[in-house]
């Protein structure tokens, strides 16, 4: 470093170019203040771009250092040096400007959201954003004087931030032309709550582009308490657009109004699409209304198995234990995908009572039956579901004995390594990878013998690698010798 230091003032001009870019790559945050005083004594522009890379470099390794520096002394270097958009070296005077955090550097942030590096765009955002509320005016100002391109760029800043300057400003764009700009509008508009920008969202509710409209929808479902905000989004129950319904069904946990408790109801009897059935749903099981809850569990006798299927994966969020008995009496029904519903319901409700029926469907011969009643039991973490769970280590379907595996290990039963081990060398390569995993997990020493046999013998590389892993955090004299050995193969893939 001394010899670097000392060829920052040498007269030769490739040493004096060399310390510059070898200092800057050390990053050594040393190397700061000679820099800097080179930079402001340095009369030539082209050098002091390059010392200027070079604190960039150092400031990437370093954040926060620049800032530590004299900035009244940085603002004349960085204004006159930021005019060269075309520089190589551009990227660095945005990237020192951005870390200084100096309101002085606005403009030039602002203007380096239109040039064409992405990297140079990014690093400008950033540094806008770290600005905070002082960004915001000269931002506005900024948006009559830019393409579409670089206008969103700036609603997708101003977006940051609350301030009650920026819905007037900015309404005047929910005509033009450019859909991702609307778009872009309409979120920035939603952080700003007020008269003016709920207006122009609401305005925004019919436009043309089904992103736009949702982006609206979740603007006004902040806004509920104003005039007119229920029956909007009520009305887009029946948007052509299913994201669209479903934002605007998701709008109403917000809101305790009976006024929307029956248009619910209708999504839930009519709607074609699962997901914007089951944001209706989920509203209404979330209000917790006795009234409400007795309607939704009698959907659960529904003709129409796509309704109880939904109300099925709902229903829990009522909390009420009078979801558990018609939910048990579900894990019978004739369609499957009603069944796993249950059984995820029944998974969050934890009811004891809930265990035997659930146990039950253990031998179910549909995998994906057993293995959403297996995810249920596991929920409860019981030593008495060992015997339950042990016998699907040989299921035939591997994504039941994977399950049973974790579940297993979850327990609190170190027993299980016996039940493990009698597996390791299980058909399904992946089944053999979980057993191996909770067996590192464990980290019983009786099971250092059955780890050491799957390194040598297994013929899954990745079985052997995830032996290896759990040998490794055994305390075992016999492990450390294997893990020591496989360190020392050839074999690229161990």
């Amino acid at each position: 470093m001394p010899i670097l230091y000392g060829a920052l003032k040498s007269d030769d001009i490739i040493e004096y170019f060399t310390a510059i870019g070898a200092l800057g790559a050390t990053e050594f945050v040393d190397a700061v203040n000679p820099l800097f005083e080179k930079l402001i004594s340095e009369e030539d522009e082209g050098t002091g771009r390059l010392i200027i890379k070079s604190l960039a470099q150092i400031e990437a390794s370093n954040k926060g250092i620049l800032k530590k520096l004299d900035i009244n002394a940085f603002r004349p270097i960085i204004k006159k040096q930021a005019k060269n958009i075309d520089a190589a070296e551009y990227k660095f005077v945005i990237q020192v400007a951005a870390a200084l955090n100096d309101c002085e550097y606005v403009d030039i942030l602002l203007n380096a959201l239109q040039h064409s590096d992405a990297e140079v765009v990014d690093t400008a955002f950033a540094g806008l954003v770290a600005l905070g509320d002082p960004v915001v005016e000269p931002a506005l100002a900024k948006l009559g004087d830019v393409n579409a391109e670089v206008a969103i760029k700036i609603l997708n800043i101003l977006e940051k931030f609350n301030n009650p300057n920026i819905p007037q400003k900015i309404v005047r764009f929910t005509t033009n032309s450019n859909d991702a700009l609307r778009q872009a509008l309409a979120r920035t508009l939603s952080v700003n709550p007020c008269e003016t920008a709920f207006m122009a969202l609401k305005d925004l509710l019919e436009d043309v582009d089904e992103n736009v409209r949702k982006f609206a929808v979740m603007g006004i479902s902040k806004m509920l308490t104003f005039d007119g905000a229920l029956n909007a989004l009520v009305r887009k129950f029946k948007d052509i657009n299913g994201h669209v319904r479903r934002e605007a069904c998701l709008a109403m946990k917000n809101s305790n109004s009976e006024q929307v408790v029956e248009p619910l109801f209708n999504v839930v009897n009519t709607e074609p699409y699962g997901d914007v059935r089951e944001a209706a749903a989920s509203v209404l099981a979330l209000r917790k209304e006795p009234e409400i809850t007795k309607k939704l569990l009698e959907m659960l006798d529904s003709d129409n198995s796509r309704i109880r299927e939904t109300i099925a994966k709902t229903i829990w969020q009522c909390g009420s234990v009078r979801a558990v008995e018609s939910l048990i009496s579900k894990l019978q029904d004739k369609e499957w995908r009603v069944i796993v519903n249950a059984c995820n319901s029944l998974e969050n409700l934890t009811d004891l009572k809930a265990i035997f029926p659930l146990k039950e469907l253990l031998k179910n011969g549909d995998w994906q039956i057993r293995v959403a009643a297996l995810s249920a039991l596991r929920s409860f973490k019981s030593k008495e579901l060992k015997q339950f769970f042990v016998p699907l280590l040989n299921d035939e379907n591997p994504q039941v004995a994977k399950l049973a595996v974790a579940a297993l290990s979850e327990i609190g039963d170190k027993s299980v390594v016996n039940d493990f081990e009698k597996f390791i060398n299980h058909g399904k390569w992946e089944v053999r990878y979980q057993i191996v995993k909770a067996l590192g997990g464990l980290k019983i020493a009786s099971s250092v013998k059955s780890l050491i046999n799957v390194v040598e013998n297994d013929d899954c590389n990745a079985v052997k690698y995830c032996a290896i892993e759990a040998l490794s955090a055994m305390d075992s004299n016999d492990a450390s010798t294997v893990v020591a050995k496989v360190l020392d193969n050839e074999d690229e893939n161990l």
